[in-house]
């Protein structure tokens, strides 16, 4: 549940698994780094009015919190 790359200013993947070569396989390790980092100032998701009762289920709670927290959902950060 991270931004796509050109929505947090990170050009594209340099390449994709499985990696053909070692020095291909590294390129995109530093890649991921520069993105892990540039993820850092953004979140994938705002949280909507809701309407009516607020209730959730104990069964459902703990998956919208894991959701909220993994997408920096209500953060104040910027959308990507």
């Amino acid at each position: 549940m991270t931004p796509k790359p050109w929505r947090c200013g990170v050009a594209p993947a340099p390449s994709r698994f499985p990696h053909e070569t070692p020095e291909r396989e590294a390129a995109f390790e530093q890649w991921l780094r520069g993105y892990d980092a540039s993820c850092e100032h953004y979140a994938v998701c705002d949280p909507l009015p809701s309407v009516g009762d607020d209730l959730v289920s104990a069964d459902v709670a703990p998956v919208i919190r894991l959701h909220d927290e993994a997408t920096r959902s209500g953060s104040g950060l910027p959308l990507a």
